[in-house]
């Protein structure tokens, strides 16, 4: 079920400021992997880290083929955006994934935990698209396994022709929530269920706690600095440079 956050107001014009007000309120139900249903053994986890990546492709378009992933899927988090996944996107979003295993239970809880994803963003696109109009940025957060918890960064490009579907571009994995702050946030209590044990999250977090344990700078450069701490906008300023020099390159391609 999702939360009732207010449809996203964010855009890409908004400054900083303006973005952390909305960013402070909002919170994210932390999706719960059902280990009746689906769980991965330590030693199917150890051989899929060891073997090549392409093999690993394979396997999990198999398993997205089995679950109907790559499809349309309506009302992304809380936004009113539909997108299409393909198997191309499915392909970007294992090459930016942490941790690549971890895709089989993104995978399985696909639309868990689209619908529980929430707008942190949202921009141009940096290759100058003619056909995309904008880019959008979610978070959603996955608990895979028993004191196991994902950050997961969800990106949609919205294209300007009405009759092109848009796109959800990637479903990446790209931080774990550390143990420490795992353990400070489970002594909390949730809106919905008081408290939990240190071996379990409370079932919501607020966008806030939930940046404290982000490291990757494809999420943190998403993030207004006020929410961030030194660390984090040191990081933050190095993705933009390279974002930067990324973008003059393009350019000057272009020129050429």
């Amino acid at each position: 079920m999702k939360l009732n956050n207010d449809l996203s107001s964010i855009t890409k014009d908004m400054q900083p400021n303006e973005r952390t007000k909305i960013l402070r309120r909002i919170r994210i139900n932390v999706v719960y992997n059902d280990n009746n249903k689906f769980y991965l053994n330590d030693e199917f986890v150890n051989r899929i880290n060891n073997q090549t990546i392409s093999t690993t492709r394979k396997e999990l378009r198999l398993f997205a083929d089995k679950l109907n992933a790559c499809r349309e899927y309506l009302n992304i988090g809380n936004t009113h955006i539909d997108a299409y996944f393909s198997k191309n996107n499915l392909n970007e979003s294992i090459s930016k994934s942490s941790d690549i295993s971890c895709m089989f239970y993104v995978l399985f809880n696909f639309v868990e935990i689209l619908n529980n994803s929430v707008k942190i963003e949202e921009h141009i696109d940096i290759k100058e698209d003619v056909n995309i109009k904008l880019i959008h940025e979610y978070l959603s957060i996955l608990s895979y396994k028993k004191d196991k918890y994902i950050i997961i960064k969800i990106t949609v490009k919205e294209t300007t022709n009405s009759e092109i579907n848009n796109i959800l571009y990637s479903i990446t994995n790209l931080d774990k929530i550390k143990k420490a702050t795992s353990n400070a946030l489970s002594t909390s209590k949730s809106n919905n269920l008081g408290a939990h044990s240190t071996s379990r999250l409370p079932s919501t977090l607020s966008l806030t706690q939930t940046i404290k344990s982000v490291n990757n700078p494809d999420i943190l450069r998403y993030i207004p600095d006020d929410l961030l701490s030194e660390t984090q906008k040191l990081s933050k300023r190095l993705a933009k440079i390279e974002y930067n020099y990324k973008k003059l390159y393009q350019i000057i391609n272009k020129k050429e």
